[in-house]
């Protein structure tokens, strides 16, 4: 994935029940996540990593900052229109 500078990027993980956001971030600069190679780093680590240090990584190389932002949520099958609304 090519990413440009300035490009929000939101960043998530899992699926179903444990899907999650792990946040919003900012190219600082741009940059081909395949030519990182990521997989590579991490692969050669000693120690268990997750998800969640992916983006640390990032941000500890300059290539992201984390934007501010602010999470409406809109409801499930559960909720009608005036739940969410009100």
């Amino acid at each position: 994935m090519n990413v440009k500078k300035n490009q929000l990027l939101l960043l998530s993980s899992g699926e179903y029940s444990d899907y999650h956001v792990m946040g919003l971030y900012r190219a600082v600069k741009g940059f081909d996540t395949v030519a990182l190679g990521l997989d590579k780093h991490f692969r050669s680590k000693n120690y268990e990593w997750g998800y969640s240090d992916i983006p640390k990584y990032l941000v500890k190389q300059g290539y992201l900052v984390e934007a501010d932002y602010s999470q409406w949520y809109l409801g499930d099958y559960h909720n009608t229109i005036n739940t969410v609304l009100s």
